[in-house]
């Protein structure tokens, strides 16, 4: 028996101003603004790879 806690994500694309359309297994699509993380972890080298400077 296989238990799964959460759906997977199956399809992630970019839909414009650091937004990403994010899609899972379920059927189920977010929006995901990732502006508020640009100053964190994988985002911050993500934002200064694009020259961008972070929010705070």
């Amino acid at each position: 028996m296989k238990f799964k806690l959460a759906p997977e994500i199956k399809e992630v694309e970019v839909y414009g101003n650091y937004t990403l359309l994010v899609a899972f297994d379920d059927g189920k699509k977010v929006k995901f603004d990732v502006s508020p993380y640009l100053d964190h972890g994988y985002f911050k080298a993500l934002a200064a790879s694009q020259g961008v400077q972070g929010t705070g």
